[in-house]
């Protein structure tokens, strides 16, 4: 099926799973329980906007050019959006918005199947009023390129899922965080960027899924938290702009911590384990002070936690990360 009219609000029926679309002009989809197709295009230039759709399903690949919105104005209209196949392939080098809205239900995103690759910008944002919001990104093969901005209402409401299980994926863009919790389950590759934001977790699990040397973790808040598995192997992370009530810390209580300024790296330890932090140069190791840590969705540990509390000494943005930018308005 090809959309061809300019500027057309169409209300388009759900076709048959054999079904492809293309969109090459503007359109708009509306007050449907369902929509799935299998193959999807939207050409460069063209918008496609789903609105009050309860449910959006595609099967197969799904190849965006252009820009597409998916969203709610209904409180009692939740989101559930899904591309899944065993073969399916997702490539994003446009706009990608898919939103809650004003939905009092808490929405779910997941992107599953074959592989995932974004060149542009994706966003995923909820709203906690009622449940637990989910994002997933979860195909054999993803990588980002881009910008994937995953935002929630609600300090650490929403759990957040990067990669398949036990597997790897490569960021060499920017993942952005605002009132989330990231936990890992995949080995990250890549020289890219995560941008911890107001009252968001990163939670590392585990040394037997390592972290590039390359990627950095940056602080763009006073309300943001690493936490480590305290049971986990030695690794380094690179950690920029902490300071403020941002936490860096462990799965169980600090037994100690240790800075050296020649190298700028942190040092947690415990037990007989060390955590190692690229935090940078400049700090001073008697500003620093160990904290009830509460971690949201993490929990809480006492003494699991680091914060510092003098002038962060270089706050300026690395160069690797992209502005995360807010979730562009758009008209329904």
């Amino acid at each position: 099926m090809k959309i061809t009219s300019f500027f057309t609000t169409l209300c388009l029926i759900a076709q048959a799973l054999s079904d492809n679309i293309e969109i090459s002009s503007d359109t708009k989809t509306w007050g449907q329980a369902v929509i799935e197709y299998s193959d999807v295009t939207i050409d460069s230039g063209a918008t496609w906007k789903i609105v009050d759709v309860g449910y959006v399903h595609f099967h197969d690949n799904f190849l965006n050019n252009g820009d597409f919105f998916v969203t709610s104005t209904q409180e009692d209209q939740a989101i559930n959006f899904k591309i899944a196949d065993f073969k399916s392939k997702t490539t994003n080098n446009g706009r990608m918005v898919i939103s809650s809205g004003s939905s009092f239900f808490s929405p779910s995103f997941s992107i599953n199947g074959g592989s995932f690759e974004n060149n542009g910008k994706a966003f995923f944002s909820g709203n906690s009023k009622s449940g637990i919001p989910i994002s997933q990104i979860t195909p054999r093969s993803f990588t980002n390129n881009g910008l994937i901005a995953l935002y929630q209402d609600k300090k650490n409401s929403g759990l957040v899922d990067l990669g398949q299980l036990w597997q790897s994926f490569t960021n060499d863009g920017t993942v952005c965080l605002r009132n989330q919790a990231f936990d890992q389950q995949s080995a990250i590759k890549g020289k890219g960027c995560f941008d911890i934001g107001e009252n968001s977790n990163v939670w590392i699990k585990t040394s037997l899924l390592p972290i590039s040397t390359d990627q950095v973790f940056y602080f763009s808040s006073d309300y943001g938290s690493i936490r480590v598995e305290a049971v986990s192997g030695t690794q380094t992370f690179n950690v920029k702009n902490w300071g403020g009530n941002n936490i860096i810390g462990l799965s169980l209580p600090i037994s100690s911590f240790g800075y050296t300024p020649g190298s700028g790296v942190l040092t947690l330890t415990c037990g007989f384990l060390n955590f190692n932090f690229n935090i940078g140069k400049g700090y001073d190791i008697n500003l620093m002070q160990k904290v009830t840590a509460d971690y949201g969705s993490g929990g809480i540990v006492i003494n699991g936690g680091l914060v510092y509390k003098g002038s962060t000494p270089q706050n300026s943005r690395p160069d690797i990360c992209m502005t995360c930018e807010d979730v562009p308005e758009f008209s329904v």
